[in-house]
């Protein structure tokens, strides 16, 4: 079987477009499991839901048994402590099980909004959120945020090229 130029730049053609779906699949993940519950808090919240999923995808790729060598949990990566914590300021009465994913949406999307209203600078809530809230005081000297540490700088850039992607598909 002879194959002529235009054939083969059709199927190279063919298999970039395969590829580049297979790997755009691979950055999203298969967030529409979550996508409505996450919109509808977000919504409540006045938080984008783009951020949302940008942060899940990135903290556990919407694995909602996800564990961290931490202790983070669940979906959004919650860590025990923090949830309790914002359980409380949003009177939250229910029983806090992060392996839940609407417990653990919830609680991650409120947590996100006490750091967006506290901050109001996305990278030092995106940052704060990685790393916590204590460690990223302490990196902001002049009204600056200097990132002293690779993997929340790394963090930030997946958060922001994710939620650009989600941006496109919703």
């Amino acid at each position: 079987m002879k194959f002529s130029i235009k054939k083969i730049i059709i199927l190279i053609i063919v298999f970039f477009i395969l590829l580049t779906l297979v790997l755009f699949y691979l950055e999203v993940g298969n967030y529409k499991k979550y996508y409505f519950y996450c919109r509808e808090i977000c919504l409540e919240k006045d938080i984008d839901v783009s951020l949302v999923l940008a942060v899940i995808k990135t903290e556990s790729s919407f694995d909602e048994n996800a564990v961290s060598s931490k202790g983070a949990v669940g979906l959004m990566q919650l860590m025990p402590s923090t949830a309790n914590y914002i359980a409380k300021k949003v009177n939250f009465n229910e029983r806090i099980d992060l392996f839940n994913p609407q417990t653990n949406l919830y609680l991650g999307i409120c947590y996100l909004e006490y750091l967006i209203k506290k901050y109001d600078d996305e990278m030092v809530v995106l940052a704060s959120y990685n790393a916590g809230e204590t460690r990223v005081k302490s990196w902001i000297t002049n009204g600056e945020l200097n990132i002293p540490i690779k993997e929340t700088k790394n963090y930030i850039k997946r958060v922001n090229r994710r939620r650009k992607l989600y941006d496109i598909l919703i």
